[in-house]
């Protein structure tokens, strides 16, 4: 960014880790799975930002998503981030839309109950 001239007052860099103060491994994920209507079913989590640029590994996630499915008919998708229609293409092409819970964006305090009521976290 410096390179094309981008003040560095201007710039931040946030580095890749997680808060550990916020996700611990001790979290209760039953009343997030309550909250959600997902009973006992098995839980995929998948959250992203949805970008345009992001379309092809979401469409890859979406359909392999549809491979497990079939196999394990009571699996749920919990999927978390901004509201995007072109999503929502995806995941009826992959056959999975019909198992969707869609909080949509959620608060990052709020993303430790959801990931631990996840069975299985998809990044």
């Amino acid at each position: 960014m410096l390179d094309v001239g981008v003040p560095r007052e201007k710039l931040f860099v946030v580095h890749n880790g997680y808060d550990g103060d916020l996700f611990k491994p001790d979290v209760d994920g039953r009343e997030a799975r309550e909250r959600y209507g997902l009973s006992d079913d098995p839980v995929v989590i998948y959250s992203s930002t949805f970008w345009e640029f992001e379309r092809k590994q979401h469409e890859t996630a979406f359909a392999a998503l549809g491979q497990v499915f079939r196999e394990v008919p009571n699996a749920r998708l919990l999927l978390t981030g901004r509201e995007v229609s072109d999503v929502v293409g995806a995941l009826r092409d992959a056959g999975v839309w019909g198992r969707v819970v869609r909080p949509g964006f959620v608060a990052r305090e709020e993303m430790p109950q959801l990931i631990a009521a996840a069975d299985l976290a998809l990044h």
